[in-house]
């Protein structure tokens, strides 16, 4: 499983912690130590499949 928070800006330098959504716009990373909202409340985040069979990322709501 994959948490991605909304991302500070300061992980984009590293595309392999920060998620582009193929818009060359930095909007979620993996790493805690980077994300905008560090007590975000992972029940409120958004649940996808991931590349692997069975594997689940949840998603920090942008808010657009």
């Amino acid at each position: 499983m994959a948490i991605l928070y909304l991302c500070d800006g300061k992980a984009c330098d590293n595309p392999t912690h920060c998620n582009h959504n193929g818009t060359g716009e930095c909007r979620h990373t993996t790493r805690w130590e980077h994300a905008l909202h560090k007590d975000a409340d992972l029940n409120e985040f958004v649940a996808t499949r991931g590349r692997r069979e069975g594997e689940i990322n949840l998603w920090e709501p942008t808010g657009d």
